[in-house]
């Protein structure tokens, strides 16, 4: 159904029916909205009024609270652009003031103000520059000050652009998917919705698909194709060489 769908109606999808039904699955809007462009965000808006009849930021929001509401808000919000200009290192310090550097309670307004307004290449150098200033990753510091599903999307915000400690040669948001894959197939059973999803989102995107299958060579020693053909059989297992290839 995803390929007939294409990426954006097929992430419109994904959106509405992470919100439908009985509880939302806030991991599963953080992969597929956290991290998009202001233009990104402004064309799924579109699709997902046309397809649902609902303003996207609104419908989404409505279904989060606290810290989690004010991200999403932040991210999806209609006009939304990135910063023309900004300073590495006085980022770097206003993240420290409004969050490690507090003895009690944070300034989430500022961390998700310069989280959602900065693009990753210019984050990517304000974590370099957190790490080196204060002796601690962006991600810890963001798991030291928020709980429950707003740490969740928090951290996989900060993933995506932070240098991984063990790989630090490889593509931060490549190793993310590549854990996320290896999350699918893990322990009992694999996960062959998510473990689709993910190699369908990878698979559209120009590059990225090479990107995340160097990233998890890199980081569990073999071929992302090898993992999956031990996990999928038939013509499920066709379809998703066919994506990874």
């Amino acid at each position: 159904m995803g390929l007939v769908l294409g990426p954006l109606q097929y992430d419109a999808t994904q959106v509405y029916d992470a919100i439908a039904g009985a509880g939302t699955k806030e991991k599963l809007l953080n992969e597929i909205v956290l991290g998009l462009s202001p233009s990104d965000v402004a064309l799924l808006a579109v699709m997902y009024r046309q397809k649902y009849n609902k303003v996207l930021s609104d419908h989404v929001t409505g279904d989060l609270k606290g810290d989690t509401k004010k991200l999403f808000a932040l991210q999806l919000a209609p006009g939304r652009s990135f910063a023309t200009a900004s300073d590495v290192s006085a980022d770097a310090n206003s993240l420290h003031k409004a969050g490690d550097g507090k003895f009690m309670g944070k300034d989430e307004d500022t961390i998700f103000a310069i989280l959602m307004e900065r693009p990753y290449a210019h984050l990517k150098q304000v974590s370099l520059r957190y790490r080196e200033q204060h002796k601690k990753s962006l991600a810890d510091a963001v798991e030291s000050k928020f709980r429950g599903d707003a740490e969740d999307a928090l951290v996989w915000l900060v993933r995506g652009f932070e240098t991984h400690r063990k790989h630090p040669h490889l593509d931060p948001a490549s190793v993310r998917e590549a854990e996320m894959l290896e999350q699918t197939m893990k322990g009992m059973g694999t996960k062959d919705e998510l473990l689709l999803m993910r190699l369908l989102r990878a698979h559209w995107s120009r590059g990225r698909m090479a990107d995340v299958c160097a990233a998890y060579k890199g980081v569990y020693g073999k071929a992302l194709s090898d993992r999956v053909k031990g996990e999928t059989s038939g013509a499920h297992e066709d379809l998703l060489m066919a994506l990874i290839q």
